[in-house]
């Protein structure tokens, strides 16, 4: 067995095969009681349509592989395929990448919304899983707390010019009312002459970690002010408001729709662009730079 194989095996299926069954089923998201530690109350949710899981009591998650590990009591990927082999568990078809993004993408009804200061634990958790600087965070970022079909969930809040809120959290990943663009200003007085341009706003939160930490791959070295798109479908609405600075970084993600994003800004603006992602083309995006995970990886270990 291989690791794309592996990944296609069901998180929910291994878990049963080990006498793991659910305390509670969401919709898509299967709550547990931890099969890596000891509790009493269930933390460990699986995503059945990521096929990904995470602990909220130790602020941690993966795929099966990652899982494997801990339930096996292993850092031998070979042994963790082995195990999972010799279960000869059945394999299971996943969405396709554009499926995901359109429910991704989701804007459900909530009620009882209500904001405040970012300081749950488990979103702190989910920050330092994705390598957030927590100050980072809490600067940028509010907590939400909203009920929907009449069950309470809390999210990572980031608000956008049309007072909707991007919410984010191990498994969930949608807007609250208007979806559109999140501009942040310089802190500095004045009209900036440069802007930086992302795709998401954990991207702009992994960019502001790694900016703190001085890394010379998102150096720009001037005053910018930052503009958050929350999706590529807004690009085209945000285009003319370029315009207004000498200099756009983009920091778009490395693959077709983020080239093709860049390509679209280049073509309007042929002298002011300057295509930041060379500068992290071994990974998918930021995030995923700011983590270190190399892009494509499942693939070259599979040959």
């Amino acid at each position: 067995m291989n690791i794309a194989t592996a990944k296609s095996i069901s998180i929910i299926d291994l878990l049963a095969a080990l006498s793991h069954e659910p305390v509670r089923i969401n919709g898509d998201r299967y709550c547990y009681r931890s099969p890596i530690r000891n509790e009493t109350e269930p933390s460990f949710c699986v995503s059945k349509k990521r096929n990904e899981w995470y602990d909220f009591g130790l602020g941690q998650g993966g795929d099966i592989i990652n899982l494997g590990k801990r339930l096996f009591e292993t850092n031998d990927v070979s042994a963790v395929l082995s195990r999972l082999d010799k279960l000869n568990l059945n394999k299971v078809v996943h969405p396709s990448e554009k499926v995901r993004v359109a429910t991704a993408q989701s804007v459900v009804k909530m009620e009882k919304v209500h904001l405040q200061p970012l300081q749950y634990n488990p979103l702190m958790s989910y920050l330092r899983s994705r390598h957030i600087d927590i100050a980072v965070g809490m600067k940028y970022c509010k907590e939400i707390w909203y009920t929907h079909g009449k069950k309470r969930y809390f999210g990572i809040a980031f608000e956008n010019i049309q007072n909707g809120v991007e919410i984010r959290n191990p498994y969930y990943k949608g807007c609250m009312g208007h979806k559109d663009i999140s501009i942040i200003h310089a802190e500095s007085i004045g009209v900036q002459s440069a802007v930086c341009l992302f795709e998401g706003f954990m991207d702009f939160l992994s960019f502001k970690t790694l900016e703190k930490q001085g890394d010379e791959r998102v150096c720009v070295g001037e005053l910018c002010d930052y503009i958050v798109l929350n999706s590529v479908a807004n690009l085209q609405r945000c285009l003319q408001r370029l315009g207004a600075y000498e200099h756009v970084y983009c920091f778009l993600d490395n693959d077709k729709a983020g080239m093709d994003g860049c390509r679209m800004v280049s073509n309007t603006y042929p002298t002011k662009v300057i295509d930041m992602s060379d500068n992290y083309r071994e990974y998918k995006d930021v995030n995923d730079c700011l983590i270190g995970r190399e892009k494509y990886e499942w693939k070259r270990k599979e040959t």
